[in-house]
């Protein structure tokens, strides 16, 4: 069972005690990544075992869009609007996952943004489905400049089931999510859309 929580602070008693309240026996905080001060959360339930991510500094967002996108200068405008609303409110963390024009879109903005102002301290992190992709990332990952490489959820057997896990992963790890998406119930990107309107996250989607 995968859980997921936000804005805790690492090896909070008050979250410890929360947790056993709710029947967890056994906790153990480590780290996951020192980059995005992230840690994860283990414990044992009387249920089974529990992995609970936790993020507890920075606003994250996620970008996701089909293959392909027609990237017009319109699209471009806009999309640079909303990175910029973004990295005003707070936002320094953006994850990407996708091969899709709109992930290229987005990867360039920001890099854009990070380039024309370094103190703003924006990292860029690519996040794999599979864990063994950190080991071997597969042919088709182009290196470009990410401050991070991550898996941010565990191991799966089913390639579609790792690239949904991992998306949902993405989502619950963050404030806001850009999307260019249309209506396409057999779309992967369509589920991962569905799923962040069902967890009421903040979403902006670029195709309407």
């Amino acid at each position: 069972m995968l859980c997921y929580v936000q804005s805790y602070e690492i090896g909070s008693n008050t979250l410890s005690q929360a947790l056993y309240k709710e029947g967890y026996l056994e906790v153990e905080f480590y780290v996951v990544s020192q980059l995005r001060e992230m840690c994860m959360l283990w414990c044992r339930s009387r249920k089974g075992a529990a992995s609970f991510f936790m993020s507890t500094v920075e606003k994250t967002c996620s970008c996701f869009g089909h293959s392909d996108v027609n990237i017009t200068d319109e699209l471009t405008a806009r999309t640079r609007i909303e990175i910029d609303k973004a990295i005003e409110d707070g936002v320094r963390i953006f994850l990407f996952g996708g091969r899709s024009d709109f992930d290229d879109l987005c990867y360039d903005l920001v890099t854009e943004k990070r380039n024309a102002d370094p103190q703003l301290n924006i990292k860029r992190v690519f996040c794999f489905a599979l864990d063994k992709q950190l080991r071997k990332p597969p042919r088709w990952f182009i290196r470009k400049e990410y401050e991070a490489l991550e898996c941010p959820t565990k191991d799966f057997d089913y390639w579609y089931t790792a690239i949904y896990y991992r998306n949902i992963a993405m989502i619950e790890q963050s404030d806001l999510i850009l999307f260019w998406v249309e209506e396409r119930e057999n779309s992967g990107v369509y589920k991962t859309y569905r799923y962040a309107v069902k967890k009421r996250k903040r979403t902006v989607n670029l195709f309407s």
